[in-house]
């Protein structure tokens, strides 16, 4: 950034974006142990799939039954209750990272509108200089080319001076110009008044009021703004 006396926040600086951010990312890596171990599972139990299925609940059962002793889960079946288990943590944590993640969008985005509104003074004073740069420029152009074509007017050869216009900004005294175009923006935003347009310009019409910042978010920009 050529502006280095501005210092701009970052947002990973926002503690409470930075917050839910951490635990978004810890349960992205809960999701992902998850289903490591629910893959591993899934192996285990189809190592043997080349032998008739069984019922490994109905044979524990039968055990019980013919023995007496309490149900003694077989290896088979506390992989099956594990896999069981672990497809249900996985959609918890799923819904948990689908709700979490919009907590971190809510979070960004009130992080967002307070940097914002504290730095739209830079912004609008940025964009009030482009407008005056641009008149200048458009004084300098306009010069340039006056030069070359009042001494073509006069009968004079000019082929010698190089036409240096910029013909993709155009002119102030052309309304559909790129540079007539971007300061009729510039006023429609409130960035400049009409007093700013050249006289040339007709007069514009009256901008649309925008929605107002609220008392309560107001007072907190202002606090902001204070200890920035």
């Amino acid at each position: 950034m050529k502006n280095r006396a501005l210092v701009l926040p970052k947002l990973s600086d926002d503690k409470e974006h930075a917050a839910a951010s951490k635990k978004l990312a810890d349960l992205r890596l809960q999701l992902t142990d998850a289903e490591e171990k629910r893959g591993a599972i899934l192996i285990n139990m189809n190592s043997g799939k080349e032998r008739p299925q069984r019922d490994p609940i109905r044979e524990a059962a039968k055990k019980m039954l013919e023995t007496g002793s309490s149900p003694e889960t077989s290896d088979e079946a506390k992989l099956l209750e594990s896999y069981q288990e672990l497809i249900t943590r996985i959609s918890v944590i799923k819904t948990a990272i689908r709700l979490q993640e919009q907590i971190v969008m809510d979070k960004r985005s009130s992080a967002s509108f307070e940097v914002v509104e504290r730095f739209r003074p830079v912004h609008h004073e940025n964009v009030r200089k482009v407008v005056a740069k641009l008149k200048e420029l458009d004084e300098a152009l306009t010069a340039e080319e006056d030069l070359r074509e009042g001494l073509s007017l006069a009968g004079f050869v000019v082929g010698q001076l190089r036409p240096m216009c910029i013909p993709e900004l155009g002119y102030l005294w052309d309304m559909s110009s790129r540079v007539s175009i971007y300061l009729i923006e510039a006023f429609r935003e409130g960035f400049i008044d009409q007093s700013d347009l050249p006289e040339s310009f007709p007069v514009q019409p009256p901008r649309e009021p925008k929605n107002p910042v609220s008392k309560a978010m107001k007072a907190k920009l202002d606090a902001l703004t204070a200890t920035a």
